[in-house]
């Protein structure tokens, strides 16, 4: 666990943790060189909320295929799932208060949670066509909550 860490600035010292499986880096309001994360091929549960240095061209980097849960609430530069889209084993994704969040593609067959709440860009849920039946109904309870018309 690495919250709280407002000064740290990127994480190649991880580079080496091939065996990590969670990691929480919330609240690292600093960071902003997220490329080793990739090398963490084992790692399945992260957590970023509040990690202003995460946008879409960043995201890209926490796509692990290994990846089954990722919480990205309060990063408020991220406007699109786009970029998870290698995250093949993706499982849950929560994406609270991601106030720019405006496009939920690029998410996989396998995401079986999906937590949407105060996303304000969020106007569509077509590309959840792609996700299994089970969750679209809640993913739309939520997004009508969360983004209310």
């Amino acid at each position: 666990d690495l919250s709280d860490c407002s000064r740290l600035t990127g994480i190649s010292g991880l580079s080496g943790c091939k065996q990590l499986r969670a990691l929480s880096l919330s609240r690292c309001t600093s960071l902003t060189d997220w490329a080793d994360i990739a090398l963490c091929e084992s790692l399945e549960i992260m957590e970023v909320c509040g990690c202003d240095g995460l946008t879409n061209d960043t995201l890209s980097c926490l796509a692990i295929p290994s990846l089954t849960a990722l919480d990205i609430s309060g990063c408020l530069h991220v406007s699109t799932t786009r970029p998870l889209t290698a995250a093949t084993r993706l499982q849950r994704l929560r994406a609270l208060g991601c106030l720019r969040l405006c496009n939920l593609g690029g998410l996989r067959p396998s995401l079986r949670s999906l937590l949407l709440r105060d996303c304000l860009g969020l106007a569509s849920l077509l590309p959840l066509r792609r996700c299994p039946p089970r969750l679209r109904p809640r993913a739309r309870r939520e997004a009508r909550r969360a983004c209310p018309a």
